[in-house]
């Protein structure tokens, strides 16, 4: 939430949002695990939903902070794609519910909801990166193949988890309270989250790290990263164009229009013109404005 309120990023925002879902999540299942070992005759006698219309809201509230952070991260601009997941996910739980009597098999599919929302995420990443890997957007989300491996290991993980839980195990084992609390929490879901949160915080350490009272050297490795992942957000919500986008990297790491012409392979005259651009659509007046708008929001 820090980060936030420092960097006025959306992105943040839906992170925090999720996070918060989750930790009210986790607190009705050791609300559950409490309230039986205190009444062992209170017991589930198999595998049970213990809040299922919490369950669905804050289920809804952690995948869709999760997903409006990936179409924040894509620019997904789409209100469909934005928010029509998530209600496909509301109803599906729903009808879960509805449908089914109350049991081992209501309860896999109640939960395996989540997974099927978050393999869509996941889907829908990849193939945002085939759509181009040689994109600017590709090359970042290239960076994050291994977290981005692990969601998968960690997804799958989770239904396994589900189906020896609520599925496969005998429901006496359930009786006396002991594993009252494993059908409803996978520990690969925690895991899951947990593996988010620290990706979360180093992203967030490098971004407040970066916070002062003069703009950051673009040449720094971490500072480069940043720089390209906050590009991402600025070059569209300042309608740049793709070669905008490229000479704005290039004036951000101090390059002059002599340096940019030959890196590009352009004229000094086309450069001028493209950073006359780059200027008048985000509304400053020179390099240094400029720099100091970009650096506003990393």
């Amino acid at each position: 939430m820090g980060v936030y309120l420092i960097t006025h990023r959306r992105r943040t925002l839906y992170v925090f949002f999720a996070f918060l879902c989750y930790f009210f999540d986790v607190a009705l299942v050791f609300e559950d695990d409490f309230l039986y070992h205190q009444a062992l005759h209170l017991a589930p006698k198999e595998a049970f939903i213990g809040h299922p219309i919490a369950s669905i809201i804050l289920g809804y509230g952690i995948l869709q902070g999760y997903w409006l952070f990936i179409c924040e991260y894509l620019s997904v601009t789409s209100k469909k794609m934005r928010y029509i997941p998530g209600l496909l996910f509301v109803i599906s739980s729903a009808a879960t519910l509805l449908t089914l009597q109350a049991g081992g098999l209501q309860t896999f599919l109640f939960y395996t909801n989540r997974e099927v929302f978050l393999a869509w995420i996941l889907l829908y990443i990849a193939w945002a990166y085939l759509q181009d890997p040689s994109s600017t957007t590709a090359v970042h989300l290239w960076r994050y193949r291994w977290f981005y491996i692990s969601q998968w290991v960690f997804g799958i993980a989770i239904v396994v988890e589900n189906v020896i839980f609520q599925l496969l195990l005998e429901p006496n084992l359930f009786l006396d309270g002991t594993l009252s609390f494993f059908p409803e929490r996978s520990f690969a879901e925690n895991a899951t989250m947990v593996s988010a949160a620290i990706l979360t915080m180093l992203k967030a350490h490098t971004g407040l790290s970066l916070r002062s009272e003069h703009i950051p050297d673009a040449h720094t490795q971490n500072t480069e990263h940043l720089l390209r992942d906050t590009i991402l957000v600025f070059a569209p919500s300042n309608n740049l164009s793709k070669r905008e986008t490229e000479l704005l990297e290039l004036v951000l790491k101090g390059l002059d229009n002599r340096q940019i012409a030959s890196k590009l392979y352009l004229s000094i005259s086309t450069v001028k013109v493209h950073v006359h651009n780059i200027l008048k659509k985000t509304g400053t007046n020179n390099r240094q404005e400029l720099a100091s708008l970009f650096w506003s929001g990393a």
